[in-house]
């Protein structure tokens, strides 16, 4: 008995660390799977990140090159009015001139600046934009203001009464005769007192409902402040970005316009 209890303790002694040391061995060879993996899945994205910037870079530059070829048809035109403007009137209507000016000469300047109707159109042009842009903001800035309220009586019929008028207007004719009737033909007013942008005014509207918090007209009501208060003390120094922009908008118009010209 003794020897089969020695035998087994022998046993035990010498068969405990076996599943140990199988534990040890199978979490290796995990281990070493693992890492052989892991390199394996890092090569392979070191190789798709280096094919990602293979394409960045080819999409780079074909990019830029687009990019360069655009910019050169957009300014060529510009430049070659300019270096046609200061060469020989013969080199330009053979052909010859290209990238530099060849004859140079300055009597196409003189011919321009010694009539006095473009001094005249400019200061034309330069009053009408100033008081027609002045005009513009004037109306637009109100009525985009009481529209961005949304306790004003009648709100949504007065929106779609701009709205209509943005989709379907008179044409042509009809504003002739608009025109005519309210005895602005032939009259410098015609380019100030126009009709006003819908667009502009859609933009303004949201700027002022959006961009500004509600909280700070009911602090000023509080304090006793009325609705032209809250408006020239608070909305308007608030609203000078949309202000910039609107009369960029406008004034652009105004300096572009044709048909409105004819008809003053």
């Amino acid at each position: 008995m003794l020897r089969n209890t020695l035998s087994i303790t022998l046993y035990n002694l010498a068969t405990f660390p076996i599943p140990v040391i199988v534990a040890l061995l199978i979490n290796e060879i995990r281990s070493k799977w693992f890492k052989k993996t892991v390199n394996q899945k890092s090569t392979v994205n070191t190789r798709t990140n280096k094919r990602r910037i293979n394409v960045d870079a080819i999409f780079d530059i074909c990019n830029t090159i687009f990019m360069l070829i655009f910019l050169f048809i957009m300014l060529y035109p510009l430049y070659f009015t300019i270096i046609a403007s200061i060469s020989d009137i013969n080199e330009v209507g053979n052909g010859n001139v290209y990238l530099l000016p060849k004859g140079f000469t300055l009597e196409a300047y003189k011919n321009v600046f010694i009539n006095k109707q473009i001094w005249i159109g400019y200061k034309n042009t330069i009053i009408y934009t100033f008081f027609g842009t002045l005009y513009g903001l004037i109306i637009l800035l109100p009525t985009a203001y009481a529209l961005s309220k949304k306790n004003i009586f009648g709100r949504k019929v007065i929106t779609w009464y701009f709205l209509i008028t943005m989709y379907f207007s008179g044409g042509m004719v009809p504003t002739y005769l608009l025109i005519k009737n309210l005895g602005l033909l032939n009259n410098p007013l015609v380019m100030i007192v126009g009709p006003m942008s819908i667009y502009n005014l859609i933009v303004t509207k949201s700027y002022f409902a959006t961009s500004i918090p509600n909280e700070l007209y009911e602090s000023a009501n509080i304090d006793g402040a009325n609705t032209f208060t809250c408006f020239f003390r608070i909305a308007i120094p608030l609203a000078k970005p949309i202000i910039a922009v609107m009369a960029l908008y406008i004034s652009v118009a105004i300096w572009n316009s044709y048909f409105i010209e004819a008809m003053g």
